[in-house]
């Protein structure tokens, strides 16, 4: 599929329209072993009357792939994709896929509306390039003053 971008914090898109999502729960400490348990939910094909009951946008597999794959092969293309990118993440972190990480941001320099569990939601005039692992999440508000987000459960839609 072309055009799939992250929408932070946990959705994958296609053209602003939510065709999956990640979960990821973690437990251990935080300088020893720790687990990750990671589910993905795709919207592979949705009848017409789930679409008209979702309240934003959405998009399928059916609608978005060039043929629709089975879901058993799209389940190992996304099962080997994960593979690669752990292998991946834990021989470089962050810092080593960040910038493959920017290039597929949905908002990266967009203007958006944010919204966090138990605050106000406010517009951002665009989320800032300078992201990394330990940082707040930068986010232009449009009188100059700069806004930073602490990681953690929060959302952007445009």
């Amino acid at each position: 599929m072309r055009d799939v971008q992250v929408k932070w914090p946990n959705d994958l898109v296609v053209h602003f329209r939510k065709l999956a999502g990640i979960l990821v729960e973690t437990s251990g400490e935080i300088q020893g072993p720790s687990v990750a348990v990671i589910g993905v939910g795709v919207n592979y094909r949705l009848p017409e009357s789930v679409l008209d009951g979702i309240d934003q946008p959405v998009i399928d597999v059916a609608q978005c792939a060039p043929a629709l794959p089975s879901r058993s092969r799209l389940l190992g293309r996304i099962a080997a994709s994960l593979a690669a990118a752990f292998e991946d993440f834990d021989a470089r972190g962050f810092e080593g896929v960040r910038d493959e990480w920017r290039s597929l941001h949905a908002y990266q320099g967009r203007a958006v509306r944010i919204s966090a569990a138990n605050q106000p939601a406010f517009d951002a005039h665009r989320i800032a390039r300078c992201w990394s692992q330990h940082s707040n999440h930068p986010l232009s508000r449009g009188t100059g003053s700069v806004h930073r987000l602490r990681p953690g459960r929060f959302g952007a839609r445009p």
